[in-house]
C-alpha cells in the first residue's frame, strides 16, 4: 500500500472569509472586482471586505492614511479592472490586491511590472483606435471579446496578450535579446500610484519597439478568465524566437532558456 502523506493546508482569513489558502483570496477578490465596471462603488459587503484587505498591505498604515471613505473601481495600468481608495479627506490612492495578499513583490516582478508599465500607454493608444473605429460603426461602441464571442461595450474590457506570446514571454526575450540580467536593472516609483518605470529610459525605448514590433493583441471582456502570466511556463526547447522579418536580431533559444531559468 502507497504511503499517503498529509499536510495541513493553510487557512487564509480576511474579512470573515474562510479560504484554503492565499491563492483561492485572491481569486476571489478579483471576481468581486471583475462583476463590477469602471466607476462602481463597492456595495456595503464589499466595502467591508476590502478595508480588512488594506490592513495586510506592506504600507498599510500609508494607505488607509486620514480614513477610508469608500472604494472605487477604476481601470489599472495593465487594463483590467483594479481598485482605488478615496479616503475622508478626499485624497485617493490606488491599491494592490495582489500586494495585500503576497506581501512585496521580488525583484525580478517589480522590473516586469516596471516593463509593462513601459508600453501601458501604446496599449491604451490601440485600445482608444480600437474604440474610435468602432464608435461609429453599427454596433455603437461595443466589441466582440475574443474568448467569450459576446459584443460587450468598449469599457468593460481590455487588452489581452495572445499566448503564447504573453506580456512576460515578451520582456523575457527582449531582455535575452539585450543580455540583460534582472539584477542589472534599476527603476523607481514614478508618484502617487506606486507605477515603477525603468530608470533607462533607452532601454525603455527599445523594449516599447520590441513590443511594438512582436505583440499580438485582443479585446478580452473583463470578467473573462485569460492567461495567468505568472503561470506561463515555457519548456527548455519550446521557444525560438527569429525577429529578423522585423528588423530584430534573432533570440536565441539558449539566451532565452538563460533567462528564463536563471530567475527560477
Amino acid at each position: 500500500m502507497n504511503k499517503i502523506e498529509t499536510q495541513e493546508i493553510e487557512r487564509f482569513r480576511i474579512g470573515g472569509l474562510c479560504f484554503l489558502g492565499r491563492k483561492p483570496a485572491y481569486a476571489h477578490l478579483r471576481r468581486v472586482l471583475n462583476n463590477h465596471k469602471v466607476g462602481d462603488i463597492l456595495n456595503r459587503h464589499e466595502d467591508v471586505l476590502f478595508r480588512d484587505v488594506v490592513k495586510r498591505h506592506p504600507r498599510a498604515k500609508e494607505k488607509i492614511g486620514a480614513g477610508i471613505d469608500h472604494f472605487v473601481i477604476e481601470r489599472g495600468t495593465r487594463g483590467t479592472l483594479g481598485i482605488k481608495i478615496v479616503r475622508v479627506d478626499k485624497s485617493e490612492d490606488d491599491l494592490s490586491i495582489k500586494k495585500c495578499i503576497y506581501g512585496n513583490d521580488t525583484h525580478r516582478r517589480r522590473v516586469l511590472r516596471a516593463m509593462r508599465r513601459g508600453v501601458s500607454d501604446d496599449i491604451a493608444d490601440l485600445r482608444r483606435q480600437w474604440y474610435d473605429r468602432y464608435r461609429h460603426g453599427n454596433r455603437d461602441g461595443v466589441m466582440r471579446c475574443a474568448l467569450s464571442g459576446r459584443y460587450i461595450p468598449i469599457e468593460q474590457g481590455h487588452m489581452d496578450h495572445i499566448p503564447p506570446m504573453t506580456f512576460e514571454v515578451l520582456a523575457l526575450t527582449f531582455l535575452a535579446h539585450k543580455s540583460v540580467g534582472f539584477d542589472q536593472i534599476e527603476f523607481g516609483e514614478t508618484g502617487l500610484h506606486e507605477e515603477e518605470r525603468l530608470a533607462d529610459s533607452d532601454l525603455e525605448d527599445e523594449f516599447r519597439q520590441w513590443h511594438a514590433n512582436l505583440a499580438q493583441l485582443r479585446f478580452i471582456a473583463d470578467n473573462q478568465n485569460h492567461y495567468d502570466e505568472e503561470l506561463v511556463r515555457i519548456r527548455r526547447n519550446g521557444l525560438s524566437i527569429n525577429a529578423d522579418a522585423r528588423g530584430l536580431r534573432s533570440v536565441e533559444q539558449s539566451d532565452v532558456q538563460q533567462v528564463l531559468f536563471s530567475e527560477a
